[in-house]
């Protein structure tokens, strides 16, 4: 696809105004996100092209589509639906950067980084002047430090310290890549707006920052220089600021199992962190059916805030502060994926990160891997998804990384998109059905056998390689179980697991094996080690079908070709149906093997 320079021009352009109206108003960012959006739709439109077969487009689809699901069931519809407005960012933004219409979004998207690092820069500058002609204004230096340094536009200073160290990571990699005494320069500002700003979780990721740039600079004496006169001349400026700020940090707190609040109760930011932490992990110990699905965006608000009624934090509406502490969320974006999404969410939200982690080392991106390690480390702190601006960050600068790298090939998409199916679903069956079924299947089993009811068999796995299969015990403990497979009339079959064995309620531990990743949903059905080496043996290349996880059902089963193997037209059939799954395999036929196979075992 060649583009022109006008096009290139306006994608840098538009590119660099989603990410850096951040520092502005919610309105301007949005004026900038719709422009963009139509920008990139026009060209869509014009060349009848549109391309969505991305693995951060997938992942932000799940992770959205997770919340909208909440809608339909959240008591407080309002809120709910309001968090669903704030992440349609997580569908728009990969899914339009990733059709960007220029021909090399590399260099487009690192122009745009360039940008928001000089246009930060600039915003930095823009915080210092204001905060000089406040300081005139009122004799009082205080303006220079923490939320009243960001107050130029309404801004809060934990926000502005993401934004300024995203802008300093652009020019820690600009540096890395090609020394120069500008981005040296770039550095030390940007280290001191970071310092300025005071937030203490940012001042160990600069510290980190600071010492990585260390190792792969040519002057490190010129930057120890620069930072550490900044440094002291703003402590030197003003002394008690700074020391009051890190002397409000209460030790004991970190220790404190639950704090005694009332209204004269004084917390500094980890102690009223620590609180909201706590009350977020009751909410979601307190409910055992949202444990996995959460509780959805709104009704995990309400439990909330009357956890915080609970603990006197809501002071009422007699004060100067009406709302007191409510309708804080978790400050801590893993509880609050949790208590929003459940454990299937949170996982979600790990494995992204962890993919670009992958995605970073695999490409040696060290803006990815920088920035990746920013995310999961304040991630500890705020619940960044909770707000407009945490969003945009989040999705806006990995939109615009993840569009840069080799696109994903059709064969890893169809695996990704396999493998999160089969979490989804495997999590299904082990939290509504096995949950509750197992304990009653294993006291039954264990009556009629005298065994242990879960039978462990080393069976072959995806490239032949030998794995523990999990089924419900259906034989007597016998010698000959892992190495005669079950035969017509066989003795060893109990009446309980000749009824188990009828509607393949046996193979319903395999979901465990699905959710360690030995299995998949749909595949081939795995055999014994041994009987898989006889059976290559009496058909050349048989166990080919195994380039793939083998599965709980297979095209195979769906078809009634299940359990015990009768005569060779029978294997070749079942062969022949395996290799046409592999060629044929898609989200959607997965989908139609499973309702096929649950129609079949209840004819």
């Amino acid at each position: 696809m060649k583009t022109n320079k006008p096009i290139e021009l306006a994608s840098v352009i538009l590119s660099f105004l989603v990410v850096f109206t951040l520092a502005f108003p919610s309105k301007i960012n949005a004026i900038a996100i719709y422009m963009f959006c139509a920008f990139v739709l026009f060209f869509m439109i014009k060349r009848k092209s549109f391309k969505w077969k991305n693995t951060f487009v997938v992942l932000s689809f799940f992770f959205f589509s997770f919340h909208v699901a909440h809608v339909f069931f959240d008591v407080n519809t309002k809120v709910a639906l309001f968090e669903v407005e704030k992440k349609l960012t997580f569908l728009l933004l990969p899914l339009f950067w990733f059709n960007l219409p220029v021909s090399n979004p590399k260099v487009i998207l690192s122009k745009a980084l360039k940008l928001f690092g000089y246009g930060m820069s600039v915003f930095g500058l823009g915080l210092l002047l204001n905060a000089t002609l406040l300081s005139n204004k009122f004799t009082n230096l205080d303006v220079f430090f923490y939320h009243n340094f960001s107050q130029l536009m309404n801004g809060n200073a934990i926000y502005a310290s993401l934004l300024f160290t995203i802008s300093l990571i652009v020019f820690i990699d600009s540096n890395r890549k090609h020394y120069s005494p500008i981005n040296i320069g770039f550095i030390a500002f940007n280290s001191l707006i970071i310092i300025l700003l005071s937030s203490k979780t940012y001042f160990l990721i600069l510290a980190f920052l600071l010492i990585y740039q260390l190792n792969y600079s040519k002057r490190k004496l010129l930057i120890i220089g620069l930072v550490s006169i900044s440094g002291l001349v703003l402590f030197l400026a003003n002394e008690n600021t700074i020391v009051n700020r890190f002397k409000e940090i209460k030790p004991q707190s970190i220790f404190a199992l639950k704090t005694d609040i009332n209204t004269n109760t004084r917390f500094d930011g980890f102690s009223l962190r620590k609180e909201l932490w706590d009350m977020s992990l009751e909410t979601i110990e307190e409910d055992k059916a949202s444990f996995w699905l959460g509780a959805g965006p709104g009704d995990a608000q309400d439990k909330l805030n009357e956890k915080i009624k609970e603990r006197n934090l809501y002071i009422g509406s007699d004060t100067k502060d009406s709302n007191g502490y409510l309708n804080y969320n978790s400050h801590n974006q893993y509880l609050q994926t949790m208590s929003e999404i459940g454990a299937v969410g949170l996982f979600l939200l790990i494995f992204m990160l962890f993919y670009f982690f992958h995605l970073a080392i695999k490409s040696n991106d060290s803006f990815l891997i920088l920035f990746n390690i920013l995310i999961v480390v304040s991630y500890f702190t705020e619940s960044y998804l909770s707000r407009q601006i945490g969003i945009i960050s989040f999705v806006g600068f990995y939109s615009m990384i993840i569009s840069t790298e080799k696109e994903t090939s059709q064969k890893e998409f169809k695996a990704l998109v396999k493998r999160v199916f089969d979490i989804v679903f495997a999590n299904l069956v082990i939290v509504l059905l096995l949950s509750w079924l197992l304990p009653i299947l294993g006291i039954l089993i264990y009556l009629d056998t005298k065994a242990f009811p879960i039978f462990v068999q080393s069976r072959a796995g995806k490239n032949s390689i030998a794995f523990n299969c999990f089924k419900l015990r259906t034989m007597i403990k016998n010698r000959e179980a892992n190495n005669l497979p079950a035969q017509k009339e066989d003795i060893r079959i109990t009446k309980l697991g000749a009824f188990l064995r009828r509607y393949a309620i046996d193979e319903l531990p395999q979901f465990f094996n699905v959710f360690l990743g030995q299995m998949s949903v749909v595949g081939p059905r795995p055999l014994m080690v041994k009987e898989e080496i006889e059976l290559n043996e009496r058909i050349p290349h048989f166990s080919s079908r195994l380039t793939i996880k083998p599965g709980v059902t297979g095209l195979a089963q769906a078809n009634g070709y299940k359990g015990i193997i009768d005569h060779d037209a029978d294997l070749n059939i079942r062969y022949r149906l395996d290799l046409l799954y592999i060629k044929r395999q898609s989200l959607w036929v997965d989908i139609k093997i499973i309702i096929r196979t649950i129609t079949y075992l209840f004819q």
